[in-house]
C-alpha cells in the first residue's frame, strides 16, 4: 500500500467522536497491539499469526457490540481491510474491501460524524483503482470528516488534510490542494508531511507558470479492484432496524456462474425465492406469486420487470447492475413502509450523481451495450446505460433456430441525473425506456404454434431528498410515471394491454439517541386499456370459444400511508412498531395493517421475531391463459410470522422460519377463470443461508428453503399450492487464483405441483375437444436441477481501466428439466416442454472499464 495509513491507526481508537478523549487511550491500548500482529503477518507471509489476532479481534467487537456497536462494526472494517486483504487472493480482495465499506457505513449510519469510520471509508476509496471512478467518493468523505472535525487536534484529522489536498492534486485540482495542505499546515504546525507537500507544489506551481500543465495523477499502483456494493436484504430485520440482511455485490451479480449478469437471476440464488418457473427470472417468494412481491425503482412502481415475457413468465431482467446503487429485498415481516404487497418487496435505486468521468463497454456473443458516468460542474452529473441484445448468433452457434421462427431481441436505455444544489440536498431523476420481442415455437394445453410478444416498459421518476447536517433527519419526495405495452399472439390468443401509472409518495425519518421515527403518504392512479381476443376455455388452437375484447379501459386508485416507530430498548434490544392504513387498487375499503418486529443481540448471535397484516388490492396486470386444472382467485390480505436467527462473523449463518396465512380471495379481473374458487392459502417453510469460512482461494456460499404451500377450496377440500416446491438448494463456489476466478452454481429444487390430464371429451363441431382433468395438484414434475460454470480473468488496460474476460456456460450437464407439460390435440399423450436453458449453453464475452 503506498501509504502505510491503516498502521498510523494505531494512533487512534476504534471509538466515536462522541467521549474520544476520555476513552480512546485504553482501546488503543488493548485492539492495537492485534492490528499491530496482522501487519507483521502480513510482512512475514505468516497466515496463521494474522488469523489468530483476527479471531482475537472479532472477539473484541463481540464484546463491545452492545454498548458500542459503531465502533465494533468499525473494528470489523479494520479485520477486513488490515489483516484478511494481504492474505486474500486478488479477485477475493475486491469482496473483501466491499465488505469493509459496508461495514463502515453501517457505522456511520448509527453514529454520522465517527470519526475512524469515515476516514477508513474516504482511504478505502482513495485506494481504488481509476476506473471505478472512487476518487470523487474519496473526496466526499473527507470533506465531511474536516468538515465535522477539522478544528480537532487529532492525527486522524491532521492525515484527512494530508490525503485529500492529494486527492484533489489526482483530479488536477492544484490551487485547491495547495489551500487544503496550507490550512492543514496551520492546524497542525508540526507535521511534517503537510509542510513537505506544501513546499513540493509550490515548487511545482512555478513550474508550471513555464511549462505545459501536468496531467491528473492516478491512484497507487497497488489500487485494489472493487465494485460498488448491491445491498440486498433478506427478510428486512437487523439490531438497528430490527430487519436482517444477505448482502449482494455488484461483482457478484456480474460473476455469478449462471447469473447472466442479470440481477434477478441473481436473486434466484436468496433463500426464500422459490424456484417454480425453472430458468425464469419471475420472483416466486414463499410459496406467493410474482405480482405479490411488487418491484420499486426509485421509489416508483414498476409494471414488469422482465424481458422476453413467454406464457410462463419472463427469463431477464430489463435492469441493468452496473446502474443500480442498491437493492434492497424483503422476503417477508418488512417495514410498514411498504404496502399492496403481500409476500415481498424488492427496492431498487438507481446511481446518484457521478463525481468523476467514467465508463464501460461491454460485448458477448447475445449482447452490445456501454455505461457512462460524466459530472457536470461541482454539483451535478449525469449518467446513460444501454444494451441492445441480439440471439441470433447465439442460438445459430447452439444449433436452436428451429425452436426460434424470428431471434428474441431487446434493446434497453437508462438515463439519470443528479444535482446537489447545497450540502445535504439532492435532486435526481431516472428514466427507463426497454422494448423486446420474442417468437417461439411453443406447445400448450393441446395446441402447438408459434407464439410472439412484442413489449415495451417505460418508467420516468423524480425524487427530492433532503438531509439535516447532523445526518439524523431525512426527507424524500418521490414522483414517478410508469408504462407498460404487451401485445401476445398464440392461436386463438391475441391480445394487446397498456397499463399507466402516476404515482407520489412522501417519506421521513428523523433518528434520536435511542428512537426512530419514520412516516410516509402515498397515492397512485392506475388505467389500462385491453383489446383483441382472449380464450373462454382451456382450448388455445385456432377457432376455439374465445372472448372478444373492444378496446375495454378500466381505472383505479391508491391512497395509503404508514407511520413507524423504532426504539432501542435495551443495548440487545431492538423493537420496531408501524401501523399502515390503504385504500387499495381496485377496492372501496381501507385496510389497516399492524406490524412488529423484534431483535435481541448476544455477542454474534441476533435473535429476531416479527409478523404483522399484509394486504394486497385486486388490480392485476399480468395475463393467465384459462386452466381448468389450477385453482384460481387472488388474495387480498395475508398474516406474517416470522422468527429466526443469525451468526454474524465467520462462518456467517442466517437460519428463519415463517408461518403466512392468506385469506380474503377474490376472481381475477380481466383473465377468464376455469379453475375451481380458493377460499384460503397456507406456506410454512424455513430458509438457511451459510456463508462458510474462505478456505485459501476457495469461498462461497449455500442457500436452503424449505417450504410446505396448500390451499383451501370453497368445498373444503385441501390441495398444494401452485408453488410448493418442497425444496430448494443452491451453492455457489469460487476459486480465485490472482486475476483470475472459476465459479460453479449448482441448483436443485423438488419438482413443483400439476394437474394431470386424463383424456378429453367431445364439445360443440367443428371445435376441438376439451381436456378432462385429474385430481387437482395430484402430479409433481421432475426435480430441478442445474450447474452453472464461470471463468473470469482481469486484465490491465491502458489509462487505468481494467479488461474483463469471461467464458460461462449454462446447464453444463445438459440436463432436460421440465418447466410444464404438454399433449397432443387428443389429451392422450403427454410429452415435457424443457425450459430456457434446455440444453447446454456457452457465453462468451468481454467488458471494458475505464
Amino acid at each position: 500500500m503506498r501509504a502505510r495509513w491503516l498502521i498510523t491507526l494505531m494512533l487512534t481508537s476504534t471509538l466515536s467522536a462522541r467521549g474520544v478523549a476520555a476513552q480512546e487511550a485504553p482501546a488503543a491500548a488493548s485492539l492495537e497491539p492485534d492490528f499491530e500482529e496482522c501487519t507483521a503477518a502480513a510482512a512475514e507471509g505468516r497466515k496463521d499469526r494474522m488469523e489468530a489476532a483476527a479471531a482475537r479481534l472479532e472477539a473484541a467487537a463481540s464484546a463491545m457490540e452492545a454498548e458500542r456497536p459503531a465502533d465494533a462494526l468499525v473494528v470489523r472494517a479494520r479485520v477486513r481491510s488490515q489483516c484478511l486483504i494481504p492474505f486474500a487472493p486478488y479477485m477475493r480482495k475486491a469482496a473483501l474491501l466491499e465488505e469493509s465499506n459496508a461495514l463502515l457505513e453501517q457505522a456511520l449510519q448509527i453514529d454520522p460524524r465517527h470519526l475512524l469510520a469515515r476516514f477508513m471509508l474516504g482511504m478505502n476509496h482513495y485506494h481504488s483503482p481509476t476506473f471505478l471512478g472512487r476518487t470523487g467518493a474519496a473526496v466526499q468523505a473527507l470533506e465531511q470528516l474536516l468538515a465535522d472535525h477539522g478544528d480537532r487536534d487529532h492525527r486522524v484529522v491532521a492525515l484527512a488534510y494530508l490525503y485529500l489536498g492529494e486527492l484533489y492534486e489526482r483530479q488536477g485540482r492544484l490551487s485547491l490542494a495547495l489551500q487544503t495542505w496550507r490550512r492543514g499546515a496551520a492546524r497542525f504546525p508540526d507535521d511534517p508531511a503537510l509542510r513537505e507537500k506544501i513546499g513540493k507544489l509550490a515548487l511545482e506551481a512555478d513550474a508550471d507558470s513555464i511549462a505545459p500543465s501536468r496531467p491528473p495523477s492516478a491512484p497507487p499502483e497497488d489500487a485494489r479492484y472493487t465494485l460498488a456494493p448491491i445491498v440486498v436484504h433478506g427478510s428486512t430485520y437487523s439490531v438497528d432496524d430490527p430487519r436482517a440482511a444477505t448482502r449482494l455485490s455488484q461483482q457478484e451479480v456480474f460473476t455469478l456462474p449462471g447469473g447472466t449478469a442479470d440481477i434477478f437471476q441473481t436473486f434466484q440464488t436468496l433463500p426464500g425465492v422459490t424456484r417454480v418457473a425453472g430458468d425464469g427470472g419471475d420472483l416466486y417468494v414463499r410459496g406467493g406469486d410474482p405480482a405479490e412481491t411488487p418491484i420499486y425503482v426509485d421509489g416508483a412502481r414498476l409494471f414488469h420487470p422482465g424481458r422476453f415475457e413467454t406464457l410462463t413468465g419472463s427469463i431477464f431482467g430489463v435492469l441493468d447492475p452496473g446502474a443500480m446503487r442498491a437493492a434492497h429485498f424483503s422476503s417477508g415481516g418488512f417495514s410498514a413502509r411498504y404496502g399492496n404487497a403481500l409476500s415481498g418487496v424488492v427496492a431498487l435505486e438507481t446511481d446518484r450523481r457521478p463525481l468523476e468521468r467514467r465508463g464501460r463497454a461491454n460485448l458477448s456473443i447475445a449482447s452490445l451495450g456501454g455505461t457512462l458516468w460524466q459530472p457536470l460542474g461541482d454539483r451535478a452529473g449525469f449518467w446513460a446505460t444501454t444494451m441492445l441484445t441480439h440471439t441470433g448468433l447465439l442460438l445459430k452457434t447452439h444449433g436452436r433456430t428451429d425452436e426460434y421462427p424470428e431471434a428474441p431481441t431487446s434493446h434497453q436505455l437508462m438515463v439519470g441525473v443528479a444535482v446537489e444544489p447545497r450540502r445535504g440536498w439532492e435532486i435526481s431523476a431516472s428514466a427507463l425506456s426497454e422494448a423486446d420481442e420474442t417468437a417461439a415455437l411453443v406447445s400448450a394445453t393441446g395446441y402447438e404454434g408459434t407464439f410472439t410478444s412484442d413489449a415495451a416498459t417505460r418508467l420516468v421518476t423524480t425524487q427530492v431528498r433532503a438531509e439535516t447536517p447532523d445526518g439524523r433527519g431525512l426527507v424524500r419526495l418521490t414522483f414517478g410515471a410508469s408504462e407498460r405495452e404487451s401485445r401476445f399472439r398464440f392461436g386463438v390468443l391475441a391480445r394487446d394491454r397498456e397499463d399507466r401509472a402516476l404515482d407520489a409518495r412522501l417519506d421521513g425519518e428523523l433518528r434520536r439517541e435511542r428512537v426512530t421515527f419514520r412516516a410516509g403518504l402515498e397515492g397512485a392512479l392506475l388505467d389500462a386499456w385491453t383489446d383483441g381476443i382472449i380464450p373462454a376455455s382451456d382450448q388455445l388452437a385456432p377457432g376455439s370459444p374465445a372472448v372478444h375484447l373492444d378496446g375495454e379501459t378500466d381505472q383505479a386508485h391508491h391512497v395509503g400511508g404508514y407511520t413507524e416507530v423504532e426504539w432501542r430498548a435495551l443495548d440487545r434490544l431492538a423493537i420496531v412498531a408501524g401501523l399502515r392504513a390503504d385504500e387499495l387498487p381496485g377496492e372501496d375499503r381501507v385496510t389497516f395493517d399492524p406490524r412488529l418486529a423484534a431483535a435481541y443481540k448476544v455477542g454474534d448471535w441476533t435473535f429476531r421475531l416479527g409478523g404483522g397484516l399484509f394486504s394486497q388490492g385486486r388490480w392485476r396486470t399480468r395475463y393467465v391463459l384459462p386452466d381448468g386444472g389450477s385453482p384460481a382467485g387472488v388474495p387480498r390480505r395475508a398474516q406474517h410470522l416470522v422468527a429466526g436467527f443469525q451468526h454474524d462473523g465467520t462462518p456467517a449463518l442466517r437460519v428463519e422460519g415463517y408461518v403466512k396465512r392468506y385469506d380474503d380471495y377474490v376472481a381475477e379481473a380481466g383473465n377468464v377463470v376455469t379453475g375451481p374458487p380458493i377460499n384460503a392459502g397456507y406456506a410454512a417453510g424455513v430458509d438457511v443461508l451459510v456463508r462458510p469460512q474462505a478456505v485459501g482461494p476457495l469461498h462461497g456460499w449455500l442457500t436452503y428453503s424449505y417450504l410446505k404451500a396448500e390451499l383451501e377450496l370453497e368445498d373444503g377440500v385441501r390441495v398444494p399450492s401452485h408453488y410448493d416446491v418442497t425444496h430448494s438448494l443452491t451453492a455457489v463456489a469460487k476459486l480465485s487464483v490472482g486475476a483470475s476466478e472459476l465459479g460453479f452454481t449448482a441448483r436443485y429444487a423438488t419438482g413443483r405441483p400439476f394437474t394431470p390430464i386424463l383424456g378429453s371429451q367431445p364439445l360443440a363441431p367443428g371445435q376441438p375437444p376439451a381436456p378432462i382433468y385429474g385430481p387437482l395438484h395430484s402430479g409433481r414434475h421432475p426435480a430441478y436441477f442445474r450447474l452453472d460454470g464461470r471463468l473470469t480473468q482481469l486484465l490491465p488496460f491502458f489509462g487505468g481501466g481494467v479488461l474483463i474476460a469471461f467464458v460461462e456456460a449454462l446447464n453444463l450437464l445438459d440436463r432436460d428439466n421440465v418447466t410444464m407439460y404438454t399433449y397432443d390435440a387428443a389429451y392422450q399423450n403427454r410429452r415435457p416442454v424443457p425450459n430456457f436453458f434446455g440444453d447446454r449453453i456457452f457465453l462468451v464475452g468481454v467488458e471494458a472499464r475505464l
